[in-house]
């Protein structure tokens, strides 16, 4: 039953009534199993695709057919609607057949669980504890695949298949995948702390597209763009104008030079004053990482007295509207 509920994260009410016809045949591959269950909260049946384990036969094909001929002299005992659970055990009764019970009527299988994880030196812990921790391993193994999980888990929404996973466990991993993220967007950060006349000879460039970078045909109201008409983000076409402008910040083509300098400063000063009209976690995600990038990677690059210039002239330009991060207009 442990490993079951492990392969498959059932929850423990859909796992003590898992029948013993409850696996399906797939209708073309003959090593294929669904295994089909009923739960009434989703309002339909669930079922899980799993394939025959002819090497270790330790599948969950192989698995229920084991407990389904173990308990086959019980289910011919039992009376319904016990005699068609996959799950029987004999509980202590005067009539023999009705002590053959599922083991989630009965206080008695709780106490007999708690003492079968004695006996093997495990750590004490129920069945429930088992979906969430078979949804945190193979959110390990996947490389933090959460659409897996969600059809291990078989969830309709995101947001509970994410409750499922936030826990002490997970947390260094998401830490190093975000420092990863972090450190991928940060290679993509060119700033070149020169006007642009200079500093587009750093740039192995096509002369046309430098000189149009020079003239200011390329800017983006918070940088400059390498060639917007063949912009790397999602969704965009080579050819047509980029709009993806929220995506600056974190693209490889967003160059900045010393002329962009002012109105980067003005931005950071416009998403800082937006934390007291926000809640905070809602801040974070909208504006936190572009204003990280800025100050860390971009303003940082750049030399005091050069900042201190930009910061005069970024005083003028406050009231300027600015796109930035996430799409929102401001």
């Amino acid at each position: 039953m442990v490993i079951i509920a492990a392969r498959t994260g059932i929850n423990p009410k859909a796992l003590y009534d898992l029948e013993r016809d409850c696996l399906r045949q797939h209708e073309l591959d003959e090593d294929l199993f669904y295994c089909t269950w009923d739960k009434p909260r989703a309002g339909r049946a669930q079922r899980q695709l799993h394939r025959v384990d002819r090497r270790t036969q330790m599948g969950v094909v192989e698995l229920i057919r084991f407990v389904r001929l173990f308990t086959e002299p019980l289910a011919c005992a039992a009376q319904p609607p016990n005699s068609a659970k996959l799950f029987l055990f004999s509980g202590r009764s005067l009539n023999p057949k009705s002590g053959l019970i599922s083991p989630g009527v009965s206080l008695a299988f709780h106490l007999h669980f708690y003492k079968f994880a004695e006996r093997h030196r495990l750590p004490r812990f129920t069945l429930a504890n088992i979906r969430p921790t078979a949804a945190t391993q193979l959110y390990l193994e996947t490389g933090g695949n959460l659409r897996r999980v969600q059809q291990f888990l078989q969830y309709a929404n995101m947001r509970t298949t994410v409750k499922y996973l936030l826990n002490t466990i997970t947390e260094p991993f998401n830490a190093r995948s975000i420092q990863k993220a972090q450190e991928r967007m940060i290679e993509r950060v060119t700033v070149i702390p020169k006007k642009r006349s200079a500093g587009v000879q750093r740039l192995d460039l096509p002369k046309p597209q430098a000189r149009k970078i020079v003239a200011g045909r390329f800017d983006t109201g918070c940088g400059t763009c390498r060639n917007p008409y063949d912009s790397p983000q999602p969704g965009e076409e080579k050819g047509r104008a980029c709009t993806s402008f929220h995506a600056c910040f974190e693209c490889p083509n967003g160059l900045w030079f010393l002329e962009d300098l002012p109105q980067v400063i003005a931005i950071r000063d416009r998403l800082v004053s937006l934390r007291c009209d926000m809640r905070p976690e809602d801040w974070e995600t909208v504006y936190g990482e572009s204003l990280r990038i800025i100050e860390e990677h971009i303003i940082a690059a750049f030399r005091p007295d050069q900042v201190r210039a930009a910061e005069l002239k970024a005083k003028g330009q406050q009231q300027w509207p600015i796109i930035v991060a996430k799409g929102v207009l401001i």
